[in-house]
């Protein structure tokens, strides 16, 4: 789905990296990292509100709307579920997926 001014759909994934975490907005290319799952998501929510926002008053910049990740963290988006899942087979998941919707985000 293509994102627009009016109507859109993000989706963060969260991991743990070493000492921290990472999150990663997939439609926005938008990356954070912290020391929280909690403070990374909201961090990823804020910055993609501030990504639509500054949009809605400059539509010449709605690509930055469906602007994929660069290419490192395209490819950890989908490879960690994968590769958590094979890694803890047994053991529970550690990652986080969050679909937000842009009528969610100034709800």
């Amino acid at each position: 789905m293509e994102n627009t001014i009016k109507k859109g759909k993000f989706t963060f994934l969260i991991y743990e990296k070493e000492d921290s975490f990472v999150g990663i907005c997939k439609e926005t290319g938008y990356v954070e990292a912290d020391k929280t799952s909690e403070l990374v998501m909201h961090r990823l929510v804020n910055g993609t509100k501030a990504i639509f926002e500054s949009v809605s008053r400059n539509p010449k910049l709605v690509r930055s709307i469906n602007n994929r990740p660069p290419l490192k963290y395209y490819i950890l988006f989908y490879l960690i579920p994968i590769w958590y899942g094979v890694k803890n087979l047994f053991a529970p998941v550690e990652f986080e997926i969050f679909n937000q919707s842009t009528a969610d985000m100034y709800a």
